[in-house]
């Protein structure tokens, strides 16, 4: 190769690497994708932030604003620690076909939980109980009634709360399960979920909500962007 292609080469590189801005939501799989886009509430009044976007990345006309504005979101309203929060939720409910039943999507916090509308919250706790999930462990503190998940250890805690009848839905690092134990051994879970879920949730970060799903599955990323992926130090292919 000529001194001339490699410098090309070399210029490509550095602009590439510095110049480029992921695009997470692109890079997600396209059922992931649009899981997150058809449970993305569409605000009646849209951002100023995202209109400048728009108007920056798209010609008048071309585009429905309400079709790209789960990307802006995801992309800019929703932080990392949001993004990974919001993945490792429907990754959890994915996996035990609980997602059908998850409506729009309000609100991602820091703690692990997300927010959603639910028209049918009845039905949706029927399905629950149908599963297995049960009130143990104080589940419906903070709420009109809750739902958590038989798993030992890594699960699932379904909140229905006031005054508004949305649903929390967020993952415990050491959920207790149920009553069906030596005292010794529900008390000791009861325990660890305390200090571990309740009165640990600010040490939390994305890398170590991964871990703990990966410790159930070692090639577990919870389908996050490689980018995102990178940025916490985790690897889809590793």
């Amino acid at each position: 190769m000529s001194r001339l292609k490699l410098v090309t080469l070399a210029a490509c590189v550095l602009f590439c690497s510095v110049g480029a801005r992921a695009n997470p939501f692109l890079e997600i799989t396209a059922q992931v994708r649009q899981e997150i886009e058809i449970r993305t509430k569409i605000p009646s009044k849209f951002p100023q932030s995202f209109i400048d976007w728009f108007e920056k990345h798209f010609s008048a006309g071309t585009k429905d604003p309400a079709s790209v504005f789960p990307e802006w979101h995801y992309n800019f309203a929703l932080n990392l620690e949001q993004r990974v929060v919001l993945h490792c939720n429907l990754a959890l409910m994915r996996r035990e076909a609980l997602l059908p039943f998850v409506g729009t999507i309000f609100a991602v916090d820091f703690k692990g939980a997300i927010r959603f509308e639910e028209s049918q919250a009845d039905f949706l706790f029927k399905v629950l109980e149908a599963v297995d999930y049960s009130g143990h462990f104080k589940a419906s503190r903070g709420g009109i009634r809750g739902l958590r998940s038989p798993t030992i250890g890594l699960g699932m805690h379904f909140l229905e709360l006031l005054p508004q009848k949305d649903i929390e839905a967020h993952f415990d690092y050491e959920n207790p399960g149920k009553f069906t134990e030596a005292p010794w051994s529900i008390l000791t879970r009861g325990l660890r979920h305390i200090r571990v879920d309740l009165n640990s949730w600010h040490d939390r970060s994305p890398a170590s909500t991964l871990n703990a799903f990966r410790k159930q599955n070692s090639k577990e990323t919870c389908d996050l962007a490689p980018s995102d992926l990178t940025e916490i130090g985790l690897f889809r292919n590793e």
